[in-house]
């Protein structure tokens, strides 16, 4: 996890909080434990929580890199966060588990000084 986490921060950038978009499901909890075991806190950030929850939490926790599981489902939720936060958007770097080129295209939506 440590090894993912710096591989995609940009140097000197520091991170403390780790979001995880994805449904409820038991990968979640090892994502927690390697997420605690690299120094950070683990974010999860479920489906059901809708874009307003998960704008709310990622503001206040400062979550910068967030990990996006179930990228079908995920994509539009994500587009919309980020839209939503605007330029108060803590979010710099997010880490899909794959994507497609019409994915893609959908993520030109999202404002360039976020890594993908």
């Amino acid at each position: 996890m440590s090894g993912l986490v710096h591989k995609v921060l940009v140097d000197g950038e520091e991170i403390r909080a780790v979001g995880f978009l994805s449904k409820n499901q038991f990968q979640l909890s090892c994502f927690e434990i390697a997420t605690q075991l690299g120094g950070y806190t683990a974010v999860p950030l479920y489906d059901t929580f809708g874009v307003d929850a998960i704008k709310y939490i990622i503001t206040n926790v400062k979550a910068s890199l967030v990990f996006v599981d179930g990228v079908d489902k995920q994509i539009k939720n994500i587009v919309d966060i980020c839209k939503a936060m605007g330029t108060s958007n803590p979010i710099t770097n997010l880490v899909f588990s794959s994507l497609n080129d019409d994915q893609r295209k959908t993520l030109n939506q999202i404002p360039k000084t976020i890594k993908i």
